[in-house]
């Protein structure tokens, strides 16, 4: 899987860009390779909803009560109900989604490290080892060419990780996701 952006792999704006793409698709992307190992709970937002909108309903009702709804406080009052409104919208809309470890049903949390390109035997090696901490050992590069991503479960019962390449223009992964324990 390859992101094209025309930044700069150091640029902090690609890299928060790209992080936020590939979240996105950790989910398939385990799932169809290990769909024993990684489940996605998906859940719906409607209970924040509605309690941002009860507190939209309050304020409204406090700014109701003033005898002077021109004063700064009743302008400031006006905009958190507006506030309030809008953030019950967006979240009745929206879900939202974590990855879970199914034998356990601990929360898998995502984390990625780069590295120089002059490590990458040696990351390749370590993968395959499936030694996680030597590869969190090496110095973290933030203008490295290699990017290494890892999910673990809460418990550290299950790590998976899988190494991208910075090729022009964006990250290519060179190993697929490898199950480093289960």
């Amino acid at each position: 899987m390859t992101f094209f952006l025309s930044l700069h792999p150091n640029n902090k704006l690609y890299k928060t860009t790209y992080m936020q793409t590939t979240m996105n698709n950790v989910a398939s992307d385990v799932q169809a390779a290990y769909p024993q190992c990684i489940n996605e709970l998906k859940s719906n937002n409607r209970t924040q909803a509605m309690l941002w909108l009860i507190i939209a309903v309050v304020l409204f009702i406090i700014y109701n009560q003033q005898p002077e709804k021109d004063t700064t406080l009743g302008l400031v009052q006006i905009s958190l109900v507006a506030l309030c409104v809008v953030l019950a919208v967006y979240k009745f809309f929206s879900t939202s989604s974590k990855l879970i470890y199914s034998p356990t049903g601990s929360a898998v949390k995502k984390q990625s490290y780069s590295f120089n390109i002059s490590l990458q035997a040696d990351l390749l090696h370590c993968l395959k080892e499936g030694n996680t901490a030597r590869i969190k050992a090496f110095k973290n590069d933030d203008a490295g060419g290699l990017l290494v991503e890892f999910l673990e479960s809460e418990d550290h019962l299950f790590t998976a990780a899988r190494l991208f390449k910075y090729e022009p223009h964006g990250y290519e992964d060179k190993t697929g996701w490898i199950i480093m324990k289960s």
